[in-house]
């Protein structure tokens, strides 16, 4: 656990990075959130190691609902694409910052994430949830990337 001190409109307040990890966890996108933020020294930062809900992908499923809707397009091929993970995980990453924002009266929450493993059947993924509180930083999105390497490489409890 992490703990930082941030100015928001009110005045000072301290935020752990336990507080936020309860956030994520009322997300349904989640299966899985460990808090790694003592694994990196950077200031404003807290990260996540994270799966994201197996259903949300799960191709067999979404077929089984389309056939339950008794849609009839032979022309629907249902497929998953690493774009829409991208696009989904971004959606979240901005659902995310906005209530952060909204909870502790905080400006300028930027969220990044990198995927850093996906498996053959494309429905169980997994990556780095990075939320900074800082103004700017242009180094926060290389900085995933780097986390994200590194938690493929062996550092992931999903591993273990």
């Amino acid at each position: 656990m992490r703990e930082l001190t941030l100015k928001n409109r009110k005045g000072r307040l301290k935020i752990t990075s336990e507080e936020i990890k309860d956030i994520l966890e009322t997300k349904a996108d989640f299966e899985i959130i460990r808090d790694i933020s003592n694994t990196t020294n950077q200031n404003n930062i807290f990260v996540y190691d994270c799966k994201l809900d197996s259903d949300i992908f799960d191709i067999a499923l979404i077929e089984e609902l389309i056939e339950e809707l008794k849609i009839k397009d032979n022309s629907l091929n249902v497929s998953v694409r690493f774009d829409d993970i991208k696009a989904y995980i971004k959606d979240l990453s901005e659902e995310v910052e906005s209530d952060i924002e909204e909870i502790y009266f905080i400006d300028n929450v930027k969220c990044f994430f990198d995927i850093y493993s996906i498996n053959e059947k494309e429905n169980d993924f997994k990556f780095v949830f990075l939320i900074s509180f800082e103004e700017s930083n242009r180094t926060i999105n290389s900085l995933s990337e780097i986390l994200g390497k590194r938690q493929l490489l062996g550092m992931s409890k999903f591993y273990n």
